[in-house]
Parts: structure tokens; C-alpha cells; sequence
């Protein structure tokens, strides 16, 4: 059963194992970036190096996931409202 997290913001979407099955993006401005990190916090292990998202765009869209350990979370440069689903 798939969960999401909407923000604006630096989070922590899941402690712990999970799945990531995609990230959508409403609105982004001011030159927005995102890193996603297999982690608690912004440490290594990094599953999508820094990217600039493009509002309207769902990014990292996987039918089966990629798979987290450590925990899933979002770096926020700029600014953006994202949805992130994951399991």
C-alpha cells in the first residue's frame, strides 16, 4: 500500500526501509533543487544526485520502486511543492 508526503521543505518522508515510487512536482521556482538521500538526514547514501525540478513533472517514477534502508529524505534547495510516494 503506497503512502505520500506533500512539503515544501527539507524531510524526513520514512524512517527505516521502504520503497520510493515517485516524486511530483506542483509548483517550483527560484531555481529549485532536490537531493534524495537513503537516510535520516542529508548524508550518504544518495539515491538522485541534485537535480532542478520542473513544476508540473513527476520525477524518479518507477512501476517497482527503488528501495531504502536507512531511512528516505529530501533536500530542498529553492522552492518547491512536491508530493513524494513511497512504501
Amino acid at each position: 500500500m503506497s503512502n505520500y508526503k506533500q512539503g515544501t521543505a527539507d524531510v524526513l518522508v520514512k524512517d527505516g526501509a521502504g520503497k520510493l515510487l515517485g516524486i511530483h512536482f506542483s509548483a517550483a521556482s527560484t531555481t529549485p533543487t532536490m537531493i534524495v538521500y537513503d537516510n535520516v538526514s542529508a548524508a550518504a547514501p544518495v539515491i538522485a544526485g541534485s537535480f532542478i525540478p520542473v513544476a508540473g513533472t513527476t520525477y524518479l517514477n518507477f512501476p517497482n520502486g527503488i528501495t531504502f534502508t536507512r531511512g528516505l529524505y529530501l533536500d530542498i534547495g529553492g522552492t518547491v511543492d512536491f508530493t513524494c510516494i513511497y512504501e
